[in-house]
C-alpha cells in the first residue's frame, strides 16, 4: 500500500503500486529482449544447394540479368549474404541468391535457420525483406563520388559488378567531370583548324572493355555498316540525319557559335532528291537491323513530309510521330512550332 496527501492535506490510501513504465518503453524493452534472444540463436550453417526448396508463392521476380549480376558479385566478393530458411529448408529470403549459386554450380551455400516462425510470420518476412529495401533511395551526389573514387583506382574487377550498368556509370562519371571544373567548364575550347584532323573517313574507334565501335564513314554505303557492325545486326537505331536546311541562320544560334555547312543535305537538295537520300540511308539501316527493331529518326519540321514519305517506302510500318515545340520571341511577333 502507499499513502498520498491530497490538496486538503488529508491522507488517502491507494492500492498496490503499479508499474508506471510508459507503453513505448515497455515495447522497446520487449523488443530489445527479443532481439537479444534472436541474435543468440543466429548461426551460419552450410547446407547442400539441392536440399533447398524455393517458396512456391514467392512474389519477387528475378530476371536472368539480375541473377547474372548476383553471380558476378558472388564470384568477386564471395557468398557474403546467407540465405534465410525454415526448418524444412524452404527459402524465406534469398531466392535470387539461390538461383545465382545454381548458375555457378555451387554444391553448398551458407544459410541461417529461422526456426519457430509461424506461416504468417514467414510470409510477412518474405515481403518485408524485399519491400523495405526498395523503400530506400540514393544520395546521387555521394553515389557519383563513390563511383568516381572507384574508377580512379587500379581495380582488378569491372565496375558493373556493383549492379550499375555501363550507361549509369558513364553518367555518374560525367557528373563528376562537370562538378570538378570551373564555372565556365561547359564551354568548348576553340578548335585550331590549321591542325590536321584526328579522325578521318575509314577510321574506327574502339571504346571501353565492351568494345563499342564508332566509325567515320558514309552512311549511304553498305561498306560502312559492314565495318561498323562486324556482321552483327542492330536492335535499335537512333539517328539524326542532315536536315537539308542551310546551317547559317538556322543552327548557329545568336551568332556566338558558328557551324560549318554539312557536306551534303544542307539545303541544296530538292524534295525528291532529299527523299531519295533518306531512303538510301533508311534501307541500309533496315538491312543491318534485326526484324522488329525500333528506329528513331529525327528531322527538322520543314522536312517532315520527306521523312514520312521515305519511311513509308522503306519500313513495314511507321510507329509514331513526335513533334518538339520551339518558340522564339522577336520584336512585335511570336513564332512557334
Amino acid at each position: 500500500m502507499r499513502i498520498r496527501t491530497n490538496s486538503d492535506g488529508q491522507h488517502t490510501k491507494k492500492g498496490p503500486t503499479m508499474n508506471r513504465t510508459r507503453p513505448q518503453e515497455r515495447i522497446t524493452r520487449a523488443s530489445r529482449r527479443r532481439a537479444s534472444r534472436l541474435l543468440r540463436e543466429l548461426k551460419v550453417e552450410v547446407v547442400a544447394t539441392k536440399s533447398l526448396e524455393p517458396y512456391e508463392r514467392n512474389a519477387k521476380t528475378h530476371p536472368a540479368k539480375q541473377i547474372e549480376q548476383i553471380a558476378n558479385s558472388i564470384q568477386q566478393f564471395g557468398y557474403t549474404n546467407p540465405l534465410l530458411i525454415d526448418e524444412k529448408n524452404e527459402i524465406i529470403a534469398g531466392h535470387g541468391r539461390l538461383e545465382a549459386a545454381r548458375l555457378l554450380g555451387m554444391k553448398e551455400v551458407p544459410v541461417i535457420y529461422l526456426r519457430g516462425l509461424s506461416a504468417a510470420a514467414k510470409s510477412a518476412l518474405r515481403l518485408a525483406d524485399n519491400k523495405i529495401a526498395e523503400n530506400a533511395g540514393w544520395d546521387l551526389d555521394l553515389l557519383a563520388q563513390e563511383v568516381q573514387f572507384l574508377s580512379s583506382l587500379d581495380l582488378d574487377f569491372d565496375l558493373t559488378v556493383t549492379g550499375f550498368d555501363e550507361a549509369d556509370i558513364d553518367v555518374m562519371l560525367q557528373a563528376g567531370v562537370a562538378t570538378d571544373g570551373a564555372a565556365g567548364s561547359d564551354e568548348m575550347p576553340e578548335i585550331d583548324r590549321s591542325l590536321p584532323s584526328i579522325t578521318g573517313p575509314g577510321d574506327v574507334w574502339i571504346l571501353g572493355k565492351k568494345g563499342h565501335r564508332v566509325y567515320c564513314g558514309d552512311a549511304r554505303k553498305r561498306k560502312s555498316f559492314t565495318i561498323l557492325l562486324g556482321g552483327q545486326k542492330a536492335t535499335m537505331v537512333i539517328t539524326d540525319a542532315p536536315y537539308n536546311v542551310v546551317i547559317n541562320g538556322n543552327v548557329s544560334g545568336l551568332g556566338r557559335t558558328q557551324h560549318r555547312e554539312f557536306a551534303m543535305a544542307s539545303g541544296e537538295m530538292s524534295p525528291s532528291q532529299f527523299i531519295s537520300f533518306l531512303m538510301r540511308v533508311m534501307s541500309l539501316l533496315a538491312e543491318h537491323s534485326l526484324d522488329g527493331s525500333i528506329h528513331f529518326l529525327f528531322m527538322d519540321w520543314r522536312h517532315i513530309y520527306e521523312i514520312i514519305i521515305a519511311g513509308r517506302r522503306v519500313y513495314a510500318e511507321l510507329k509514331q510521330l513526335a513533334a518538339a515545340s520551339i518558340a522564339s520571341k522577336l520584336p512585335n511577333t511570336q513564332n512557334g512550332l
